[in-house]
């Protein structure tokens, strides 16, 4: 029923967020502001309805509440609303539907946003007061009392709005029984009272939090759980946990995408959301730019055309996505044949690593020199980003020439999508040697979120036109 009920209630209130934005404008006395499309258009707001549920679906929103705390679901339900919202308004833009005026649009974002926070955190809030009242929580009992099993518990103690408690700990010395863990939980037997205790109490969950290889006869001890029907959990060995605190951040999770379950190490963001998010951005925000910035660059276009024999766009083959190739797009700035006169310039090259750099790069052309002055070369690349093989935001892409020559941890640079400004072009483009460039790349992938890359859009523009490009 609750599967039924809830996206019921998520579309009576777009329904009334949408009645809110549009109502509030119908009135002159409030503003004197004409209403372009005075009805709501029943197939526009099935566009939008489905946009927000499949969405909100494909967010896990539709799950059990269980799941989720209360700062992660109202982040989930935040961004959803963000990306819904984001994918309507470019798809509103591109088929020029007229359910809501631009002033509407953002009003209706507020509204939308605001009630479903309020609606869902109130059913949260609901299936918390009747899980209590109910007494309804998961028993859990922890195999170990040592460091790993007091990390547990403490992880599982802090999440106050969590629906399980823990009964106690098992270990393998008897002389452990009674030892105080981690706050009110202590040893309550060995693995002698195994058993008796899963047949005589009522457990949800068994978290094996002591290598396995101490325990005698350990997968008698998984088998009867699982016999019995318990949840059981077997945290991973020390070595993988070394990794998991490793300076580079690596990320240990349980992977199942090949049907094969095994423990993945990652060193690039794991935010599922915000990476969507952020995908979502690139297709909107890319097709957006592409249309409004068309007759500057059909402009820009005519002009190299006219000043410089040679073709108007510059192909070239870089290095994408843990090492995809894939051809960049750029206005041509240099004159024919440059790529050919590279190597007879190299003895110039102001960059102290693989790059190649040339402040007075004879090969550029009057126009080109304005062109990379003001970064607008850097348009067509819009392109790549529309088919998925940059982002607007992410280290920029390198030759296959110059990974040859990278050290090992200079590749990791390529661990996230290149885009077309980071770190590098805000803060010290042009000012750092060749390694601190690579660092302030690993330092935007270890410290990667959504709002890092709106920061990094925003900083770039004014000194777009100050800076030289690269």
């Amino acid at each position: 029923m609750e599967r039924i009920l809830v996206p019921i209630g998520d579309l009576l209130i777009l329904l009334i967020a949408v009645m809110i934005s549009k109502g509030t404008f119908y009135c002159p006395e409030i503003l004197r502001l004409e209403l372009a499309c005075p009805t709501i258009h029943f197939s526009d707001f099935v566009l939008l309805a489905s946009i927000y549920i499949a969405v909100f679906y494909k967010m896990g929103l539709y799950a059990s509440y269980s799941r989720w705390t209360r700062l992660g679901l109202f982040s989930a339900i935040f961004s959803a609303c963000l990306l819904s919202a984001l994918i309507y308004l470019s798809l509103a833009f591109l088929l020029d539907l007229c359910l809501l005026s631009r002033v509407q649009a953002l009003l209706f974002i507020f509204s939308s946003t605001s009630l479903l926070l309020i609606y869902r955190l109130s059913i949260y809030y609901a299936v918390l007061f009747i899980r209590d009242r109910r007494n309804n929580y998961r028993n859990i009992l922890i195999v170990g009392s040592l460091t790993r099993a007091r990390e547990v518990i403490e992880i599982l103690s802090a999440n106050k709005f969590a629906d399980y408690k823990i009964m106690g700990c098992l270990e393998v010395d008897k002389e452990r029984i009674g030892a105080t863990v981690y706050g009110d939980v202590k040893v309550i037997g060995t693995m002698d009272d195994y058993h008796e205790l899963l047949l005589n109490n009522v457990i949800d969950e068994i978290i094996f939090a002591m290598p396995l290889s101490l325990i005698d006869n350990s997968l008698d001890y998984l088998s009867f759980a699982d016999d019995l029907g318990i949840n059981v959990r077997v945290l991973p060995n020390w070595q993988l946990f070394e990794m998991a605190y490793h300076p580079r951040n690596a990320v240990m999770i349980l992977d199942t995408t090949t049907d094969i379950p095994s423990l993945s190490l990652s060193s690039t963001p794991q935010k599922a959301v915000q990476l969507m998010l952020k995908e979502a951005t690139d297709i909107a925000g890319s097709l957006c730019l592409l249309l409004l910035l068309s007759p500057l660059m059909a402009t820009i276009a005519f002009l190299i055309k006219i000043t410089s024999p040679g073709p108007v766009f510059f192909k070239q083959t870089r290095l994408g996505l843990n090492g995809r190739k894939f051809t960049i797009y750029k206005f041509r700035t240099m004159v024919q044949n440059a790529e050919a006169a590279k190597e007879d310039l190299q003895f110039l090259n102001e960059e102290d690593g693989p790059a190649f750099k040339i402040e007075s790069d004879p090969r550029i052309t009057k126009f080109g020199k304005f062109l990379r002055k003001t970064s607008l070369d850097e348009l067509p690349q819009l392109f790549n980003v529309l088919k998925g093989e940059m982002s607007l935001v992410g280290p920029r892409p390198p030759l296959p020439e110059e990974v040859d020559l990278y050290k090992p941890w200079q590749r990791r640079r390529l661990a996230m999508k290149p885009g077309l400004t980071c770190l590098w072009q805000v803060y010290a483009r042009n000012r750092v040697d060749f390694n601190t460039w690579m660092k302030l790349d690993l330092m935007y992938i270890d410290n990667w979120s959504y709002f890092l890359d709106v920061k990094l859009i925003i900083k770039t523009i004014p000194v777009i036109f100050k800076l030289t490009g690269r």
